[in-house]
């Protein structure tokens, strides 16, 4: 009984969440990939490093901010679109491939169809970004 509690818990208050930020991330995905490269390199830079959080903090929003600015030009949006796109892709097939129970046929289907919608992700939001 404790469980099914749980559950509508999770229901109740995730899910609302969940549909918040993903329609954050399908609607501004050069601004999530910027956010989540530069959060994921301060925590590095404080944890792996022992840098000051204070310098962290600093070196993470400039990142950010480059990142947010390299995705505005045309080398940069297609260098950066393909790698976070297969990266993206990699993690949602790394996913399927332990739900699947290892199945290598989920993994590359989830890989490259996981790829071209986070390309297509991208090319969306570039082009709603260049209006």
């Amino acid at each position: 009984m404790l469980q099914l509690d749980f559950i509508k818990l999770v229901a109740v208050l995730g899910l609302p969440l969940l549909s918040t930020i993903l329609g954050l991330f399908v609607g501004n995905i050069i601004l999530f990939d910027s956010l989540l490269i530069s959060a994921a390199c301060g925590y590095f830079c404080y944890s792996a490093l022992a840098i000051h959080p204070a310098y962290c903090l600093v070196a993470s929003a400039v990142l950010c901010l480059v990142l947010f600015l390299i995705q505005h030009t045309q080398i940069g949006f297609w260098a950066i679109a393909i790698l976070l796109s297969y990266c993206w892709g990699f993690a949602f097939a790394l996913f399927a491939y332990h739900i699947s129970g290892n199945s290598e046929l989920w993994f590359y289907s989830v890989l490259i169809s996981g790829f071209i919608i986070m390309l297509l992700l991208h090319i969306k939001a570039n082009k709603n970004s260049l209006k």
